[in-house]
């Protein structure tokens, strides 16, 4: 009930006008102090990051415009700003909680980061710094600076905070997962409802899809992949439902992009991930109960095989015209870096001639790397990797461990495994503002050392004694 309703505050927060937020803020407060993570979790979930033009309010369904207010204007507008301030204050109170209460416990050693996960905290520090500079050098302004270069950065390094101290109350892990799992359930029930009612279709083909954007689907495809590999026997209601709407949610989003996340996460975990024989059952089972469904459902069989046919043969001269804009930013980004592979161009040059996007204010490519490269120069793109190579030796690292994972550890590591496949289509770590607060989230749950006070999932007994971590070998210290 308590992660309901922080998803339901966290929709009610970013949807109404500001005078209207006094009471709610107290409430939200007293959440946050509460249970810090459920909050912020629950309204990215929920949240898209898009703003429609002013015709197509509502046109691709409910969800569509369900608080985007966190990542735009007060009325859900683009007003112009670089930076709006709900999701930076959002994290940043959120992080400040966190902190408190890591700070404050009688014994702080008690959850630690591990070497990984220091290397990783400091990496993103160097990060936020070296793009204020660059946008110091750009601009002049440091608050400029801060407000445009350095937020998706400092998004990443709230969120590592926030993540962190999920590990530090004890009802923490159970109240995140528990308002993950409500936020899914109920977008899939707002995009039943708006087939129900018309204003909605499935496929490409219709006046209005259903529009999912790639953060939503990247974070139920963890999720999803987290369920599948969870080490605990035997799942309820609730986690089969959440798995069915995570399941629906990547399905009908259509991003091709996370799509191929999804698949090479799954390959690398059924290679390295402890358990992965379990896992392996679990995915034939739930493929061979599934795909009869999927065929039953008018016209989403055939959208899904044409996107899946686009995205294997997209380098072929028959792909579509998205995955030939994205193709031919590529070639021309690499030539860009390599004409100025040391300094780059700067973070605030307008866009370059040949690109896909040209009606943007600054430089825009679709991929990570490239933009990062072009943007902060060598020294930025290698922060960049180096951040995203030890969150993913981390996340391989857990997923390989024989300890017992929770699910929320679970779905943390996928996604973040996730994330540097998805950015080779499009570059959200340094674009947008739900990307870096999740993947900062999901950075601080795996490079605690230690499993969460009271949210650890325990073993099977068989499985405990021959990990010799159960009660049944005297004089044996736990792990």
């Amino acid at each position: 009930m308590t992660a309901l309703g922080a998803a339901a505050l966290g929709f009610l927060v970013v949807s109404q006008p500001l005078v209207q937020l006094l009471p709610l803020a107290v409430i939200g407060a007293v959440l946050i102090v509460r249970w810090p993570a459920a909050l912020p979790i629950a309204a990215l979930v929920l949240c898209q990051e898009v703003l429609p033009a002013a015709d197509e309010q509502g046109s691709g369904g409910l969800a569509l415009t369900l608080g985007n207010q966190l990542y735009y204007g007060p009325d859900g507008t683009d007003d112009g700003q670089q930076t709006v301030l709900p999701i930076m204050v959002l994290l940043a109170v959120t992080a400040a909680v966190s902190a408190i209460n890591i700070l404050g416990r009688s014994q702080p050693a008690g959850v630690r980061l591990s070497r990984t996960g220091t290397a990783i905290l400091v990496a993103i520090v160097a990060l936020v710094a070296w793009t204020v500079l660059a946008g110091v050098r750009a601009s002049g302004s440091l608050l400029a600076a801060v407000n445009q270069e350095a937020k998706p950065f400092l998004l990443l390094a709230f969120g590592f905070v926030v993540g962190v101290g999920i590990h530090h109350a004890r009802r923490e892990p159970a109240a995140t997962k528990v308002a993950t799992g409500a936020a899914l359930v109920a977008l899939l029930a707002l995009a039943g409802a708006d087939l129900a009612t018309g204003r909605v279709g499935l496929g490409l083909d219709t006046q209005y899809p259903i529009f999912f954007d790639a953060a939503m689907s990247a974070a139920a495809g963890a999720v999803l992949l987290a369920l599948v590999f969870h080490r605990n026997r035997g799942s309820g209601l609730p986690q089969v439902l959440v798995g069915l709407a995570a399941l629906a949610i990547v399905i009908l989003s259509l991003r091709r992009n996370v799509w191929v996340a999804v698949v090479v996460a799954l390959v690398v975990a059924l290679v390295v991930a402890h358990g992965r024989g379990t896992a392996a059952r679990r995915l034939t089972l739930g493929t061979v109960s599934l795909v009869p469904v999927a065929l039953l459902v008018p016209g989403l069989a055939a959208t899904v095989g044409t996107r899946v046919y686009d995205t294997l043969y997209s380098l072929d001269n028959a792909a579509d015209a998205s995955t030939r804009g994205h193709i031919t930013d590529l070639e021309i980004g690499w030539n860009y870096v390599l004409g100025s592979p040391i300094a780059g161009i700067g973070s605030r040059h307008p866009p370059l001639p040949g690109f896909v996007v040209q009606e943007s204010s600054i430089v825009y490519v679709h991929n990570e790397w490239l933009l990062d490269w072009l943007r902060y120069g060598l020294v930025g793109v290698t922060l960049v990797t180096l951040v995203l190579g030890l969150l993913a030796a981390r996340a391989l690292a857990l997923l390989r461990t024989h300890r017992s994972l929770t699910v929320v550890q679970t779905a943390a590591a996928m996604f973040v495994l996730m994330v540097p496949i998805s950015a080779i289509t499009a570059p959200f770590l340094s674009t947008t503002g739900r990307w870096p607060a999740l993947l900062g989230i999901a950075a601080g749950i795996i490079a605690v050392a230690r499993a969460p006070a009271g949210g650890s999932e325990p073993l099977p007994a068989a499985q405990q004694r021959r990990a010799g971590t159960g009660p049944s070998v005297p004089g044996m210290a736990r792990t």
